[in-house]
């Protein structure tokens, strides 16, 4: 056990796997996220990602959304958001929303957002 540890052939193969996990780790975000959105849906948890900079009805869609349907707005990043975050959060929300689509029948994300826009719209032309 011990000339195994020692081994120089022992100690590359690690590394070559270390890099291998690495790099499969950061090249699968959007299959990750997928497979993270059937999960969520199948325990239950109805959700959809955020990144980027929020939009001014992105609290009133997110309330909209969690009263009318029970979907979560999960915001995982605001301005600074990394390639891999947003691929993951991509996958997550085409698997989300097309599941939302099948179990009621219209899109739910949609609706609250246009919703929330013409609440803002509304009450932005108030004194």
């Amino acid at each position: 056990m011990t000339s195994l540890l020692t081994s120089r052939r022992t100690w590359v193969i690690v590394v070559v796997i270390a890099l291998a996990a690495t790099a499969g780790w950061h090249f699968t975000a959007y299959p990750r996220g997928a497979l993270m959105a059937h999960i969520d849906h199948a325990r239950g948890h109805f959700a959809v990602k955020a990144c980027g900079e929020p939009l001014p009805w992105e609290d009133t869609t997110a309330r909209l959304l969690e009263a009318k349907y029970g979907v979560v707005w999960e915001r995982v990043a605001y301005c600074v958001v990394t390639e891999q975050l947003v691929r993951y959060a991509d996958g997550y929300n085409s698997v989300s929303r097309r599941l939302l689509f099948k179990k009621y029948g219209k899109d739910v994300v949609a609706e609250c957002a246009a919703l929330a826009q013409q609440q803002q719209a509304a009450g932005d032309t108030q004194p």
